[in-house]
């Protein structure tokens, strides 16, 4: 819960896009994938090179990682990101305006969210 307590948060957002799935703060002008969202493995073609290339920092400095479903990855800690369509590619592996993408959600159904990603994982 410590990614929810900070003085600056703003809107919180879910992504979701076939098995993506995934939950997104606007902190102090950058948007923020929570950890434990889970991101599309296979990329298409429209995918932007600097996606590509910041999937693969977060793939070595291990900030994503396999997931247990081969098609998927897994967020292991929050990534920032400069704009909700660097979201969107991310998640959902290629070019995608992310201000159609992000639904604006209120912090409750967050965190009710994550109280059942943290009884499923105990």
């Amino acid at each position: 819960m410590k990614t929810l307590n900070r003085a600056n948060d703003g809107a919180i957002f879910i992504i979701n896009h076939f098995e993506a799935v995934g939950f997104v703060i606007k902190r102090g002008g950058k948007f923020v994938l929570i950890r434990g969202a889970r991101v599309l493995a296979r990329t298409t073609p429209s995918m932007p090179q600097c996606h590509f290339d910041h999937r693969d920092r977060c793939l070595k400095d291990g900030s994503l990682v396999k997931d247990k479903n081969p098609d998927l990855y897994h967020v292991a800690r929050d990534i920032e990101f400069e704009s909700a369509s660097a979201v969107a590619c991310f998640v959902e592996a290629m070019s995608d305006n992310g201000h159609r993408c992000l639904a604006q959600i209120d912090r409750r159904e967050l965190l009710q969210a994550l109280d059942g990603a943290n009884d499923r994982d105990n």
